[in-house]
């Protein structure tokens, strides 16, 4: 729960790291917040609310491009397949899905070796409602492991590299990403990128964020790792406990920001389409969610 009245300290953004335990990635934040013992409220600093609005138009762009890889290259059900068959199965079943995801299929045009790689070409295609128009490269390889005592795929990794491709409102110039998902249902997906991008508002940005997430009920929740550019200025981000269900703003999870010479700024997510974004001495104010 958020606490507002502990002391404050400057913070120095650093980029975000990648730690690793046995089962997973863990993302370490890239800013330590902390906050003033004195609670009188202090006006808002002229770069606040500019900072927080990119960051979170930032988020959203990466919360669409990454939407799409996982709508896209979904988990795939793996039993009994050698690792030998596994890259053709799974081909068919993104196929597949693109053939039922597409409002229209024939805007997409389609290459691929069935072994390791699909080139996807779309023109101005809804994928799930989602415009998508430019190309899109992805490079599948499989991870062998043990499965009950038997050998099996134990994961499916995804590497995506595209330019010139819109994604929504954004227009992505540049990325090259790594999505793996586990054959395990429940066990946590990873996903690292760096993304340049032209958001809704032309700003153009330079993301590189680590993220890791489960999928359970038709929600996520997820831990986020991330730094970006914009108009030269650096920001480091960590979100924490994020739980994204569907298309409604996250129920749940916090958000610490920190850049130049230790300016920070936080939020929770509450279900609400705004949040309270909070500073230190009590600084505070709302901005406008796009869920």
């Amino acid at each position: 729960m958020w606490q507002p009245c502990r002391s404050f300290g400057k913070v120095s953004p650093v980029r975000p790291v990648l730690t690793r335990t046995r089962a997973m990635s863990t993302i370490v934040g890239a800013a330590a917040i902390a906050w003033a013992t004195a609670c009188d409220p202090d006006p808002a600093e002229p770069e606040d609310e500019p900072v927080a609005q990119v960051t979170l138009a930032a988020l959203d762009a990466n919360s669409a491009t990454l939407s799409l890889y996982d709508g896209l290259l979904g988990p795939v059900n793996l039993a009994g397949v050698s690792q030998a068959l596994a890259p053709q199965k799974i081909i068919e079943q993104v196929e597949g899905g693109l053939d039922t995801s597409l409002a229209d299929p024939t805007c997409l045009t389609l290459k691929s070796d069935r072994t390791s790689f699909l080139d996807l070409q779309f023109d101005r295609c809804r994928f799930k409602g989602v415009l998508l128009d430019g190309g899109l490269r992805v490079e599948l390889t499989t991870e062998a492991g043990t499965c009950d005592g038997v050998e099996c795929v134990a994961a499916t990794v995804y590497t995506t590299r595209l330019d010139a491709l819109t994604i929504g409102k954004s227009l992505v110039s540049a990325a090259t990403s790594v999505l793996r998902i586990p054959t395990t249902p429940g066990e946590p997906r990873s996903y690292t990128a760096e993304v340049e991008l032209t958001d809704k508002l032309d700003r153009e940005l330079h993301l590189r964020h680590e993220l890791t997430f489960t999928r359970k009920d038709g929600c996520v929740d997820a831990e986020l790792g991330a730094e970006f550019m914009v108009d030269e200025l650096a920001i480091s981000v960590a979100a924490t406990a994020v739980e994204i269900c569907g298309n409604k703003c996250p129920r749940a999870g916090e958000v610490q920001i920190a850049w130049g010479n230790g300016q920070a700024l936080a939020w929770e997510y509450t279900g609400d389409a705004e949040v309270i974004v909070r500073g230190p001495r009590g600084r505070e104010f709302v901005l406008p969610l796009e869920c």
